[in-house]
């Protein structure tokens, strides 16, 4: 959930959903309803994206 997302980078909300608009743009990840709270937003990783990079660090790795 992109609420999550702004909790554990101890950003505001507005602040993330900036940020994965643009990640989204870039075709890194997806962002839709979530199916508990239409107002809540769930943001998913795009695998042919990450590439075997990014399946190696995996979730919390460091990017870079």
């Amino acid at each position: 959930m992109q609420s999550q997302l702004s909790d554990a980078l101890g950003c505001e909300p507005p602040s993330v959903t900036l940020m994965a608009r643009k990640v989204e743009a870039g075709g890194h990840i997806r962002r839709k309803p979530a199916p508990s709270d239409r107002r809540a937003t769930v943001v998913e990783g795009r695998r042919s994206r990450l590439g075997d990079h990014g399946r190696e660090r995996g979730a919390g790795g460091e990017m870079g």
